[in-house]
């Protein structure tokens, strides 16, 4: 077993297998729980990822005023009601581009403007299952060794 982890690609490839099983777990937690994590980087808005409906989101929010005293990072979590809708559904939001469950779209609302970036879930856990793949199941080929000819 120990001879299994020489070499970079198979410590690359083992890594890139639990990132993909991480992403795996959280596509399937996302049907019924929203999680995300916000970054108050700025005085007028905030960055945010969340995880909702099988789908990545990338947020920016502009505020319109801001509450002073909020917290620099702040998580989220809330069970998803069977009945609710998420941002990306509402009927103001308007898509400058959408195809296959990737998008990038704006939503104006009264205290908050956002700027949506959706990728699903598929995409980065597709991605890295087949890169592990080739890193762990491929092996390189052996490099040509250089013939010498016999001196006279």
């Amino acid at each position: 077993m120990r001879n299994f982890f020489h070499g970079w690609r198979r410590k690359l490839g083992c890594v890139t297998l639990v990132m993909a099983l991480a992403l795996m777990v959280g596509w399937m937690r996302s049907r019924v729980v929203q999680d995300g994590l916000a970054l108050n980087c700025s005085e007028d808005g905030f960055y945010s990822v969340a995880s909702l409906d099988e789908t990545l989101n990338l947020v920016r929010a502009n505020y319109a005023y801001k509450a002073p005293g909020q917290p620099f990072i702040q998580w989220f979590s809330v069970p998803r009601p069977a009945n609710s809708q998420n941002i990306t559904e509402m009927p103001d939001m308007k898509w400058r581009w959408r195809a296959t469950g990737f998008g990038v779209g704006d939503l104006a609302l009264t205290e908050v403007d956002f700027t949506i970036l959706t990728v699903p879930y598929w995409f980065p856990t597709g991605i890295l299952t087949i890169f592990s793949a080739w890193l762990l199941l491929f092996k390189p080929r052996p490099r040509p060794q250089p013939t010498t000819e016999p001196g006279p």
